[in-house]
């Protein structure tokens, strides 16, 4: 789940199966991004959006293992 935040707007949506996203109603300005994938831990950043639509490459790290028993 990808999630873009800016004031009160908010939009959520969840990438095709190569990890692609794509938010078809974002306004220009300062956004809060916020990557939720199972296994994962959560990634956040504030991205800076322009007219141009432009890739934003996210570098996700696995959550440790918990240990069992």
């Amino acid at each position: 789940m990808v999630t873009a935040v800016q004031g009160k707007e908010k939009l959520s949506t969840v990438t095709d199966e190569s990890g692609q996203y794509n938010f078809e109603t974002m306004y220009p300005g300062t956004w809060e991004f916020m990557v939720e994938i199972f296994g994962f831990a959560t990634a956040k950043r504030q991205v800076e959006i322009t007219s141009t639509p432009a890739p934003i490459d996210w570098t996700l790290e696995l959550r440790p293992r918990t240990p069992v028993g």
